[in-house]
């Protein structure tokens, strides 16, 4: 069983924003987190009897409060956390949602982004059958991918916006709602 009683990051937490980012499967952190998954405090894990190059849940492990806190911070607690809650085993308020940690998933996956690696450039729109460089929604989050088509500005609004999220004037969806309505 994971527990939530870490309140603040460790010194080295990767969702810190004092710490320089190093981890190159961020993307695939918050993909995980956004689906439900806990994502735990490499402080709290043990060696893996079948692999010591590799560390595992222990049973002391506990849920990341970085982790926590940006998605806190950003509205979106995923499906573990909002369980965890309701059951009386995570409480929210107890982090400290001052301490120095990005504001979302989104924000986590730019913080480790190499220096070579292009921006992700985000769409101004995201629903459930966005393809847009801005991400899908995953959990009721925009959580960034791997750009699939090209961008251009919505000639109505000036946002950026790929063309899964645009009509065939390239006006972005949110625009052509506004029109409609």
């Amino acid at each position: 069983m994971i527990d939530f009683k870490l309140k603040r990051p460790c010194a080295h937490c990767p969702f810190r924003t004092d710490v320089p980012g190093y981890l190159r499967r961020a993307e695939q952190i918050a993909h995980d987190l956004a689906e439900g998954a806990p994502f735990i405090c490499h402080e709290t894990t043990v060696p893996d009897p079948d692999d010591e190059s590799e560390n595992t849940v222990g049973e002391r492990s506990q849920f990341c409060a970085g982790a926590l806190i940006a998605m806190e911070k950003s509205g979106h607690a995923n499906q573990t956390m909002r369980i965890d809650e309701r059951v009386g085993a995570y409480d929210p308020t107890a982090l400290d949602l001052g301490a120095p940690v990005v504001a979302s998933l989104f924000d986590f996956v730019e913080h480790h982004r190499a220096e070579d690696e292009p921006e992700i450039e985000p769409c101004c729109v995201s629903d459930p059958g966005c393809e847009a460089p801005a991400g899908m929604l995953v959990g009721g989050m925009a959580v960034p991918v791997e750009p699939t088509g090209e961008t251009h500005d919505c000639p109505d609004c000036g946002q950026p916006v790929c063309d899964a999220c645009s009509d065939d004037r390239g006006v972005c969806d949110y625009c052509a709602d506004e029109a409609v309505a």
